[in-house]
Formats: C-alpha cells, structure tokens, sequence
C-alpha cells in the first residue's frame, strides 16, 4: 500500500515539447537495459530519463507502422513491438521484423502483447493468438480472430475478443461471454492473485470459475473506457480516461483525479526505481512518485493572486498572506480567514497568542481575535512597506521597514532606530533575534547588530550586500543569504563572513529567500528556484575548510530535468516571515500557494543508476557495444563512443563520465550534456577500454560499464619490422667492421662516412614513425593527438606575453564541417570523398598563418586555431575559411561541383574579465554547439555564442552549456544560407 495517497504524489508531465514522438502514447515497457520505451500513435520512443530518441519507419525499416499498439519487455533484454502492420523486436541494439516460423500465416494488425508463466511470448493479433518459440518463431495458437486482451494464469492461458473471454488449455480453447451482452466491447484482462478480471465499455467483471460476477461499486457504472493493469502487493489499478482508482481484494481502496492536465489515461508501469507511469491517448505521459512536498493552493482559480508569507498561530491554524488578504489552511486548500476590504498586500505575519500582525505595503496592522484594532502609535508607518516583525526577549516588538527599523516598546512608544552611520538606502527586510538577546538586522546596504538607539554596519566583503533571509542555528551560529551571491554566508564571532557556494557542493545559482533548521541536525533553504536540505555539521566543516564539501539535497526544483528534486513552482517570500518548520515539515509559500514539505525524508540511494555503452563507430561504420576485445583492423582508428546513464529517480540526477584507458586515464565530464559521445580520431595501435561511470549527483555509489578492444598496427608499426629494421642496421654495422678492419688502413675515412650515413638514415626513420602518430595519414593535417597536445602549451604561452593593451586580441576555434559529405560518399564512394577531405584540408591549410593549427578533427570535420585575432572580428576569419571551400568547385566524380561547410566558432576568452574561465576543451565543445547551430540555420554559414554582458564575470563553475541554457549566450549567425 502506498505510504501516502496517490492523490499527494508528485505528477511530472512529458509531451511532444520534451520531445515525446506524438501525444497519443498507447504502450509503455521497461527494457533490459532500463530504458523506458513508449508507443506512440507517430512513433516510438526510448527515454532515458532526461532525453527521448525516436523512431520512425523513415529511418527503421524494420518498423513498419509508426502508430504501436503495444510494447513488451521479455526476460531475455528483448523489446517486442505491436504495430498495425506486424511485430518487430528489438535487441542488442538493431531492430528486427519477428521470425513467422514456415507454413504459418503472419499476423497483421498486432494488438496486444504478454508474457505467459515460461516467459513465452504471446501476440494478439487480427488473426488470433500466437506464441514465439525460440529458435523457431511465431506460431499461431488459436485462430479465434482480433484478439483485444491477453492474460496468462496456473488455469491457462485467457484471450479477449470482442464480447467473449477465451480459455486456452493445451489444444482446448473455451469460450466464457461476459454477461453484458454483445453491444459491449472487452478492453483488458488482469491476473491478480490467481484470478482473472476482466474489464470493458460496461463494467469490471471478476470470474470466479464458472461465471463472471461484476463489480458493484457505483463509481465504475456506466458505458465508459476502463483498462485493468497489474499493481503491487495483490493491488491492481483501473485506468479510466480522467481518473486512476486502485483495487484491493476487488475493493476500490483509493481514487485518483487525473484531468484537466492529464485526459484518457491507457496504460501504467511501475518502473525499477518505484515510479508509477502513465500513458495518455492525447495528453503525453506522466509520472507519479511520492514526492516530498503536498501543495495547499489558493482556493478560486484568480491567477493574479500571489502569496509572499506564512506562519503558525496559537491554535494551531497554518496562515499564508499575501495580495489576496489572509488565508488558513482548510480541506486541502487555502481558504480566506479574515475579512478586511482595507487590508492592503501583506508582505509578512507574525502570531502571539490572540493577535496577528500583518506587515503591509501600507503599515502596520494589529489583528485581536479576527477583529483590526486601531493603534495611533502606528501613524508613523503608513504608506510604508513592512518587511519583518519580530519580538525580542523584552517583550518589544521589533518592525524592519522600507524606511528602517523600528522598536514598539511594551508602552507601544515607537522608536524609529537610525544607522550609525549614512546609508544608501534605509531599507531594512529581515530581523533576527539571537538566543544571546543580541539583534540583528538585514537590509538593502548590509548587515547590522542593534545597539541601544543605533544600527552599526557589520563588514562583509561584498560590494552589493543585499540581505535576504537570517537565521541563527542550535549552536549558536548564524548563517545568512545576500541577493548578489549564491550559497550562504557563516558569520563569526569576531564578526567576520565566510561564504560557502555550489564549489564546495551546494546547489549552483540559488539565491536565499529564507534559511531555517529542523532540529535534527539539518539546515532548510528557500529560494525562487526551490528548496534544499544540507547536513548542519557538514555546512560548518565546510565553512572552516574550504577543501571540504557540504552534503546537500535539493527537494523542491523549479526544473527537475536539470536539477535534482520535486518540481514545484516554489518558493516564494516578500518578508521575514517566509518559512517555519512545524512536525518536521517545512512550509513555505509559493506563488500559487503554500508548499508542506517532508524535511526529514530519507533521500539516501543504495544503487547507482545503470552506465552503458550504445554503441561505437568505427570509421564511418556503427557497431552495436556487445561483447568485449574487440580486435579493430589498423585503418579503425576514428573512434566515437556513444554512451548513457539510466536512472528514473527524481530525487537525483544521474550522472555520467568516461575515460579511455591507454590513451588517457583521467575522468572526462561529457561536454555536452545532450549528447553523451565521446571522440577520438587517430588512435595508434595498442589496447585500450574504454569505460563510462555512472551515479547519482556525482557521488557513490557508481556503476560502470567497459569494453575493451585492440587496433591492430600498420606493418610499420609491428615488431617485426622494427626488428628487421634493427637487424639490417646491425648487419651494415657488422659489413663496415669487417670492411675497416680489412682496409681501415686506406679506407677509414670512408667507413666513417658511411656510419654516418645510416646514422642518419636511423633517425630520419625515428622521426618519420613519430610524424606518422601525430598526422592523419590520408590529408597530412595534424590529428587530434599533436593539437590536443599543442594547444594548452600555445595558449598560455600567448597569455604570458600578452601586454595590457592587447586585451583585445582573442584566440578563435573554428569547427568546421563538410555539409552532405554522407552524399558525396553514397553517390559517388569513399574514394572521391577522400579526394574532396585532401582537397579542402589543402584550401584550408592556405588560409592558415604562421603559428595557427588546422587538423583534421573526425570524419568531416577540422579544427582551425588562429592566434591574435581582433575580438570581434571573428567574421573575417569565417567568411574567409566559408569563401575558400564555396568559391572555387571542386572535381567530384568528373564533374565540377560546389560544395560548402559549416562553421561553429568561439573566442577565448568569451569574457575579457574571466580570461581564464574555461579551458580549450571547453571553447572547443561551445565551437561545437554553434557548429550544429549553423547547421540547424541552413549550412553554408557560420554561428558563434556571445555574451549578452560582455563585461560580466561568470562563476568558475558556469559552464558554456550552463550560459547557453540560461540566456547569458546568444547564438549569432552569419547572413548567408
């Protein structure tokens, strides 16, 4: 049973924007491998977690039909696909058209698929029913018809037509009508503990051995879509078009409401990490998981309205403020609570006993009992806004404002408490009453302590110390979070700060809206992008240490594609009063209401999420990544590995990294975090494996996947010739010393000349097998080996010697790829298309000046490296290297053809205030992401990213994807189509 209703699970929703084929989604399994696969009505589609790729006949034959029926993982890592237009199977990689064995009619419209108890498998087809034999194939078992549902039990195996169940026992088939009549239509069969259910357009039926006996529960009547499915723990779920119910022991236990964002619900599937998917005829998919938070939203449907604070009261009602008035928590929403026409927006609250007091854009307002007492003391703060309320040991009611602090004595004196010192701006948002009575203010210029009738300014090191959120933890330390920064600071009891950030682990740009701690040794913050949960003690080491890492967690995301975490459009807060911890729940508001959030959920993993390798291309050829050691012929030296990391909990990013050992044993992070492949062009002969690691979040556990293979070597680099090499260099050696000692005499001279000689010829030999490993052998550019190498030494040499005024001097890396060379090849073969790579590396090599690099980077592509360009300017450059390939034809299959390229480019550095933001590998990968962009905008052109702020200065962390997804980078590109 579920720990929780399914009616407070977390829902996360995929459609054709995310990249699902179509939106009508009939069919969904789980492969071996742990891809989720789904059946669409154009097309399928294999999800990973984070990305979807897609099929379609266009481009698998072996899929006939791109509307699928029905989807089937077996026991043997085999996907078995329904389509109107026959079965096909995928594995190890390929797709396959399903083996019909001889003499046996092939089923055409295949609608339903199912495993009976040997793991055999069934089809249901126009045709009737078949089972695959191994070895042999299809086999048709009962030739009863369309077959709509299948079902497999100890009593045989059951198939539903249209108005009848049949059962199968050896030769024997056995019809059971089902009692409605024949104006009814079967939709599903279901197996739970031993008994079979059945359900169709009238009811659910349950068959007791000899007749069906329908199931009474008034909420199942009527003519209307239902599909049975197989739960957990003997349940079983009834899928209807707007709404999931949950049967248990033939009892509707629990009811779920799926509509308006989520209509005709088809099929579900509990996948290996405990999620619950569902399936759409017209809405996508959707899952459904636990969760750790439960939303409470306003009550009404006015889109206007916002909430900024909340707070508990005296009798335990929780309340939530904001442009709507008062609210409280009330039968799962937010329902109004006080009724003031005056009451302007509240900004934040605060309960004691019988009164609330709301801090407004206009004031100061007292609540006692529900009713607004009038206090004249208050006068000097209307048509202020009041930011935080707090009341201190004395019994003074402390006010932080837009125009300062004030203090409301017992007596109600207000006292309006000025800075020490001039102040940009009085500003004041948050206050914070310390253990020690000490008082502590947070505003627009910084932080300050009270100290009798005086704010005095505490030193931070930040020149925009924006104050956000206060809070002091059990011990005594007091933590706080700024607007101009990420993370948070520590304060000290010298008063001194220390900042921790996303470098020591906490997550990467969010800003603090509230921090509180649950007691138990956990530290919870708010912000716009969310909510996370980080060790207290770890927090603290982290402060003392900079080399140490915090553990943090983030529960609440505002994207959970790319951030761990429930995603929840949370959090909120205008004032002080933005978050409270009440029963080990954290609730916070949220734009559309109120957020209650499992602080102490155990979000511990033991299993890491599954690495693999898809596949691999050699050359120009693809293999599928089955087997190990491989031996590659010595022309395989062009390697990409395409690879991925599985994993379905939301709760955790999974996480991916690859090396190839005996080429370079350090950890890679893939550049591109769409497309997990790794490069490598050239490899010299020897053993490698190749091996990516998995986990999630980037910490243990990790799992791995390996594959080792061989690349044979060219005869000149075998032993062999070395040897020969070396023994005819010995024999000349011994020749000369028989000859000097004969003649040496009169022929020492000579001997010595011809020592020499071969010397020479040794060396000249030495250098041309070091030439051969640092140059592609068909176009005699450098590989990727010798610029790999080249560039990190040729980059820090130019910024060694760059002068201040030089500054505007950049390195620029062009990407540059031949555009439909895959035709040149097919129309015309690999020959004439190794004439077109020699003929542009020669026209490239032309444009090149002294100490720039052209290589040939893979396959089509070359990378071009030029040194001291004018920032800028990087247009010259590109319509130069795009006019040397256009303009002048080339000679393809004796004729003259125009070809052209496409060119990704990027400046280093991006940012002249971060010259040292990324490394080479970095701007090459950002040259890579223009490259297809340039791509995307017709070919024959050129695209770069610029920055939007040139004169920003991006964290060390931000990453040119990271810039890129965010909006920090726009992609330029060239006019020319």
């Amino acid at each position: 049973m579920p720990a929780k209703p399914l009616s407070q699970y977390a829902r996360d929703h995929w459609t054709v924007s995310d990249g699902l084929p179509q939106l009508g989604a009939d069919a969904i399994a789980q492969d071996g491998d742990g891809y989720l696969w789904f059946g669409t009505l154009g097309g399928l589609g294999r999800f990973d977690g984070t990305h979807f790729t897609n099929f379609y006949p266009s481009d698998t034959p072996a899929l006939r039909s791109a509307s699928i029926n029905a989807l089937l993982a077996d026991g043997r890592g085999r996907l078995w696909i329904a389509t109107p237009r026959g079965l096909a199977v995928h594995s190890d990689g390929s797709f396959a058209q399903a083996r019909i064995q001889a003499g046996q009619p092939a089923p055409e419209d295949v609608t339903e698929l199912a495993l009976d108890l040997d793991g055999r498998v069934l089809v249901g087809s126009n045709r009737g029913l078949y089972v695959h034999e191994e070895g042999k194939g299809l086999r048709l078992l009962a030739a009863t018809g369309p077959v709509a549902a299948i079902a497999a039990s100890q009593t045989g195996i059951w198939m539903g037509a249209q108005n009848s169940v049949y059962q199968l026992i050896g030769d024997k088939l056995t019809p059971h009508p089902l009692p409605a009549g024949p104006e009814q239509r079967l939709i599903s069969l279901n197996v739970v503990d031993n008994q079979l259910w059945a359900s169709s357009t009238t009811g659910v039926y349950r068959f007791d051995g000899s007749q069906w006996l329908p199931l009474t529960d008034p909420r199942v009547g009527g003519p209307r879509y239902r599909r049975l499915a197989k739960g957990e723990h003997n349940n079983q779920w009834l899928i209807e078009s707007s709404r999931l119910l949950r049967l248990q022991r033939g009892q509707i236990v629990e009811e779920i409401l799926l509509a308006p964002e989520f209509a005709h619900a088809a099929r579900t599937l509990r996948d290996r990490d405990g999620n619950l998917w569902l399936t759409s005829a017209n809405s996508g998919v959707m899952r459904l998981w636990p969760g750790v938070s439960r939303h409470y939203p306003l009550q009404g449907e006015d889109i206007t309205k916002l909430v900024w604070t909340t707070v508990r009261t005296a009798d335990g009602h929780v309340l939530a403020a904001g442009n709507q008035g008062i609210s409280v928590v009330r039968d799962g929403v937010l329902q109004p609570y006080l009724h003031d026409a005056q009451l302007s927006t509240v900004y934040t609250l605060m309960s004691q006993g019988d009164d609330l007091w709301a801090g407004t854009v206009e004031g100061l307002v007292l609540y006692h009992k529900g009713q607004r007492v009038a206090l004249p003391e208050l006068a000097p703060l209307r048509n202020t806004r009041i930011n935080g309320i707090v009341r201190d040991h004395a019994d003074n009611l402390w006010i932080a404002a837009n125009s300062g602090v004030y203090r409301l004595d017992p007596q109600r004196v207000l006292t309006h408490i000025r800075p020490s010192a001039n102040v940009v701006s009085p500003m004041m948002r948050v206050l914070l009453v310390r253990r020690n009575g000490q008082i502590l203010a947070g505003g627009q210029d910084g932080l300050f302590k009270i100290e009798g009738e005086h704010l005095l300014a505490l030193p931070t090191p930040l020149s925009d110390p924006k104050i956000l959120a206060l809070h002091e933890l059990p011990g005594g330390e007091v933590l706080f979070g700024t607007q101009s920064e990420e993370g948070l600071r520590l304060l000290r009891d010298d008063g001194s700060t220390v900042h921790v950030g996303s470098d020591q682990g906490l997550p990467a740009h969010h800003t603090p809206y509230a921090i509180t701690d649950d007691g138990q040794g956990h530290v919870l913050v708010t912000g716009f992008l969310g909510v996370y949960r980080v060790d207290e003690q770890s927090l603290l080491g982290a402060a003392n240490d900079r080399s140490r890492q915090v553990r943090a967690q983030m529960l609440i995301s505002q994207n959970n594609r790319t951030h761990a975490g429930q995603r929840a459009q949370c959090c909120n807060g205008g004032g002080l009063a933005r978050a409270f911890m009440l029963d080990g729940k954290l609730w916070a508001p949220a734009s559309d209401g109120l957020y209650q959030i499992d602080a102490d959920i155990d979000t511990e993993v033991h299993d890491a999420p599954s690495a693999l390798i898809e596949r691999v291309r050699v050359g120009e050829q693809w293999r599928s990544a089955q087997g190990d050691n491989w031996k590659l012929p010595a022309s395989g030296r062009d390697l990409q590995f395409d690879f991925n990391v599985l994993g379905f909990n939301p709760m955790h990013l999974a996480q991916a990294r690859y090396r190839l050992l005996g080429y370079d044993d350090q950890w890679h992070a893939p550049g591109v975090q769409d497309s997990l492949t790794a490069h490598y062009t050239n490899l010299p002969p020897g053993f490698y494996t190749f091996e990516v690691s998995g986990s999630w979040d980037g910490k243990p556990p990790e799992s791995s996947a390996r594959l080792s293979f061989e690349i044979q070597p060219y005869f000149h680099e075998t032993w062999m010739f070395k040897a020969a090499l070396a023994l005819g260099l010995l024999m000349l050696g011994g020749l000369a010393a028989r000859l000097f000692s004969q003649w040496r005499k009169r022929r020492n001279a000579a001997l010595e000349t011809l020592i020499e000689q071969r010397t020479r010829e040794l060396s000249s030999v030495n250098r041309e097998l070091e030439s051969l490993s640092r140059t592609d052998t068909l176009t005699g550019l450098y590989n990727r080996r010798h610029v790999s190498e080249q560039i990190p030494g040729s980059l820090a040499m130019l910024e060694g010697h760059r002068h201040p005024r030089r500054e505007d001097r950049v390195t620029v890396f062009a990407l540059i790829d031949i555009d439909h060379f895959k035709t040149i090849n097919d129309s015309f073969g690999h020959e004439a298309g190794d004439d077109v790579l020699v003929e542009v590396a020669n026209r490239l090599s032309r444009q090149m000046r002294s100490g720039d690099y052209i290589a040939r980077w893979g396959g089509e592509e070359f990378l071009a490296v030029l040194h001291e360009q004018p920032r800028g300017r990087y247009h010259v450059v590109a319509e130069r290297l795009l006019g040397c390939i256009r303009d002048i034809p080339f000679q393809v299959g004796g004729a003259s053809r125009t070809l052209t390229v496409s060119i990704g480019l990027a400046e280093a550095p991006l940012f002249s205030r971060a010259p040292n933001l990324w490394d080479w590998e970095q701007n090459v990968a950002l040259a890579d992401m223009a490259m297809y962009a340039a791509k995307h905008a017709g070919r024959n052109g050129w695209a770069i990213h610029q920055p939007v702020d040139p004169a920003a200065e991006p964290s060390a962390e931000a990453s040119p994807r990271l810039l890129v997804a965010r909006g920090d980078l726009v992609i330029l590109h060239s006019t020319r189509n």
